[in-house]
């Protein structure tokens, strides 16, 4: 094997390993937070968007956004999408399929920590797939920070003492 080719294979696996470090970082601090990054399909991805009744015009809120493709499919249809991701990598790749699909006028995507973030006033839908212990705790600051009327959408886990308003298998719809 010549020299370079085996100076350029230790570079690219220093590299993945640094990447891989980072993403295990945020990784856990995602879940400390708030929730650790899980990949929602495109079906169920679909039935949030459909029970939301996302249509053109629209203001949404993705609440750890992870890959981006439910504020990207939000945003074919129409809507405006803001996701929230604390994990830069995943910020970084959604913005990127963002850009690629032409929706960056759409989807835009920031990295904060939801507990540190001012929800816009004007959204009118807010997605959710949290750890149930920190369902409590977001409900009321969705409530003190979100117009009666907002729809919360929420994947797998539900809110304490609040019941939804619909349900299509493990998501449900509340509104404030």
């Amino acid at each position: 094997m010549n020299l370079w080719f085996a100076t350029l294979l230790e570079a690219a696996l220093i590299i993945f390993l640094i990447f891989m470090l980072v993403y295990a970082v945020y990784s856990l601090f995602a879940t400390i937070s708030f929730a650790p990054y899980v990949h929602s399909g495109k079906k169920k991805i679909l039935t949030m968007l459909d029970l939301a009744n996302v249509e053109e015009g629209m203001t949404i809120l993705d609440l750890g956004s992870g890959n981006g493709d439910l504020c990207i499919l939000a945003a074919t249809r129409g809507a405006n999408a803001v996701g929230l991701e604390i994990n830069p990598l995943l910020v970084w790749l959604s913005n990127f399929k963002s850009k690629r699909k032409d929706l960056t006028d759409k989807a835009t995507f920031v990295r904060a920590d939801l507990w540190h973030y001012r929800f816009p006033d004007m959204t009118q839908v807010v997605f959710v797939y949290g750890m149930p212990e920190k369902m409590r705790p977001l409900w009321t600051k969705l409530k003190n920070e979100l117009r009666p009327g907002t729809r919360i959408i929420s994947h797998a886990f539900s809110f304490p003492e609040v019941s939804p308003e619909k349900e299509v298998g493990n998501v449900r719809m509340y509104r404030l």
